[in-house]
């Protein structure tokens, strides 16, 4: 452990992120979790780190009326999220509770049984040339897919 130490025998963060092939921040915040670097506790660590993630996470802000409101407007009807959401909104003077393109990205996943079939194509009701090539309903740019909710 000597090569992991500086000339005056402190410890040599840098060293430490290279052997880790990790980032010399990541380590330093690591360490800073305690008052002294000697009091430093793998286990203790992962608990602070739990509990703040628990703490910052986003849930899920749908309630039963909405969900309810979302797909009879969208089976029965076939109108577009955007367009369910703003009506949604006017009627009950209530906020909706997540925004349309989080409702587009769960359309395009398949979530809550919503099928990408039903939705229209941008100015048109039906997409006549081309055929399944160019079906980019439900599909949004520059947004990371969600797996875990």
């Amino acid at each position: 452990m000597n090569y992991l130490k500086k000339k005056n025998e402190t410890i040599n963060i840098r060293k430490i992120a290279k052997q880790m092939n990790g980032s010399y921040s990541i380590i330093w915040e690591e360490l800073n979790m305690f008052d002294n670097i000697n009091d430093y506790n793998a286990s203790k660590a992962q608990k602070i780190h739990d509990k703040n993630k628990k703490q910052c996470r986003k849930y899920l802000m749908l309630n039963s009326q909405e969900l309810s409101y979302f797909l009879n407007e969208y089976n029965n009807f076939g109108r577009s999220p955007q367009n369910i959401i703003t009506s949604y909104e006017l009627q009950y003077n209530v906020k909706f509770g997540v925004c349309f393109k989080t409702m587009y990205k769960y359309i395009r996943l398949g979530y809550f049984n919503l099928k990408k079939e039903m939705l229209y194509f941008k100015n048109k009701k039906r997409k006549t040339k081309n055929g399944e090539k160019n079906d980019n309903r439900g599909v949004l740019i520059n947004i990371e897919i969600i797996n875990n909710f």
